[in-house]
């Protein structure tokens, strides 16, 4: 049920963005967007990432970040949330360090012990490190994840 609650979320995160402003209005829509961005409130996603332990959890956070891109899209005529650095700070940098921290803490390569956040958390680090977010740190991260979890 959680799964299917989630497809749904994303899916309609991702109708939701892309029926921002087609007309090509100029940097109107941009600078409005940009303004909007600067006003959403991260609360929320910071409280749950503080507290994060389970995989349910990331998926609550994921979740709160869906939720924030969804109600930016709809008070918008155009931008995408998911390009502001704020919203990469807070909803794909600190949940994956988050991750991260958890990966190498619950995992000890000697003992032959894995975390269950390994292979999620290296694979998320992985793609921030291809899409250039903040790479070089992303992949240093990813390089201690690796090695904690014997991977």
């Amino acid at each position: 049920m959680r799964n299917l609650i989630t497809l749904a979320l994303v899916l309609t995160t991702t109708l939701a963005i892309g029926c921002g402003d087609k007309q090509g209005n100029g940097s109107g829509a941009g600078k409005a967007a940009g303004a909007a961005a600067s006003k959403v409130s991260y609360d929320e996603v910071d409280g749950l990432v503080a507290v994060a332990k389970s995989s349910d959890d990331f998926l609550d956070i994921l979740m709160a970040c869906g939720s924030l891109e969804i109600e930016f899209a709809s008070n918008t005529s155009g931008g995408k949330l998911a390009e502001d650095k704020t919203y990469v700070e807070h909803c794909r940098i600190a949940p994956e360090k988050a991750r991260a921290k958890l990966a190498i803490a619950q995992s000890n390569p000697a003992e032959d012990k894995m975390s269950t956040h390994c292979i999620s958390s290296s694979m998320n680090l992985e793609e921030l490190v291809a899409a250039g977010v903040r790479a070089d740190e992303m992949k240093q991260l990813m390089t201690q994840v690796n090695a904690a979890c014997g991977i």
